[in-house]
């Protein structure tokens, strides 16, 4: 394999990976200010 697909296929699979991590981390994030009342004026 050349390098170019070596780099894009960890790309891809850090996208994979970091994506959902990401989108949990928010989820828990908005869960806490949404139960401490700071998200209150939205």
């Amino acid at each position: 394999m050349s390098d170019e697909r070596v780099s894009r296929l960890v790309l891809i699979g850090l996208t994979l990976v970091s994506y959902p991590l990401g989108r949990w981390v928010f989820g828990r994030a908005e869960h806490a200010m949404r139960r401490r009342g700071m998200l209150a004026e939205y």
